[in-house]
């Protein structure tokens, strides 16, 4: 509203998108990955998708500092490593810290992986 747009597009989660002109069903409780809902916007905008593959591009730079800081902590190519990111989008979907705990505890015990937890 603030930039005058003269098309807006969104999510309309539980009929929530009222200041949307073009509006992309949604609900609450649709168990689907994030990006599915990302390319439901821009189909909604007319556009065509070609290729839903996921590429993620790092530079050298980036690649030998994460290197280097897995090294540090005395994890090496040999070790089953696993990263956890306890996060949510929504309260009501967050797990809660002592689930999370337990499962790390389990991946440790059993497979004896080095865990790492993002923020």
């Amino acid at each position: 509203m603030l930039i005058k747009a003269k098309t807006t597009v969104g999510r309309n989660t539980d009929n929530k998108g009222f200041f949307y002109n073009i509006k992309v069903g949604d609900n609450i409780d649709t168990l689907r990955h994030d990006v599915e809902y990302k390319l439901d916007l821009v189909r909604a905008l007319g556009c065509r998708i070609k290729d839903k593959s996921l590429e993620l591009v790092l530079d050298s730079d980036s690649v030998e500092r994460s290197a280097a800081f897995l090294k540090s902590k005395g994890i090496t190519g040999a070790d089953m490593l696993i990263v956890v990111s306890p996060g949510a989008g929504r309260k009501a979907k967050y797990w809660g810290v002592n689930n999370f705990a337990r499962v790390i505890d389990i991946l440790y015990k059993k497979y004896n992986a080095k865990i790492i937890v993002t923020g």
